[in-house]
């Protein structure tokens, strides 16, 4: 018990050392209707936690797309200059899903789960401001279309339709 203790205080002391939270957005989403945030949660000097929610919602001809898709980033930073910071390599994991509605088609909606790799660079000012660009590539371990009828496809063992990509360009702060 006593040693549960010590190792408990050894990690509230510790781990708030590294307390470091870079928020962005997306800014070249803003401009299409797409909203798209990253919390990016440091744990050491050279790793992080990057989690990110996207949402989108188009009109275009006789067409809606809505779409929401959370994805979760473990990154590793090659040689930090202020902590999480500069390039990194990454794991990703994520789930997508995506309706599409037309006036003559129907409805569609679209599900994926993946993990996949990506690589980046992170680049923080003195005054906290920050960019953070990266791009990935991936497996969808699931990849599933139903349309309003019921019909069902799972695309995930053709060519392409179990890939899956990843791309950031976050503009935001550190605190």
């Amino acid at each position: 018990m006593k040693s549960l203790l010590t190792a408990l205080v050894f990690a509230l002391f510790t781990i708030p050392s590294f307390a470091q939270v870079d928020v962005s957005v997306n800014p070249i989403g803003l401009l299409f209707g797409d909203i798209g945030i990253s919390g990016d949660f440091a744990i050491s000097e050279d790793i992080s936690v990057d989690g990110q929610i996207n949402y989108t919602s188009r009109s275009f001809l006789s067409s809606t797309v809505t779409g929401f898709s959370p994805t979760v980033m473990g990154k590793y930073y090659f040689d930090p200059n202020n902590g999480a910071d500069k390039w990194y390599a990454g794991v990703f994991t994520g789930i997508r899903t995506l309706g599409w509605e037309d006036t003559s088609l129907g409805e569609i909606d679209f599900f994926s789960f993946g993990l996949g790799f990506a690589g980046g660079f992170k680049w923080v000012a003195d005054s906290g401001f920050l960019v953070d660009i990266n791009a990935g590539y991936g497996r969808a371990f699931i990849a599933n279309f139903k349309d309003s009828d019921g019909n069902e496809a799972d695309v995930s063992g053709f060519p392409f339709g179990n890939s899956i990509f990843q791309g950031k360009l976050g503009v935001g702060w550190r605190f």
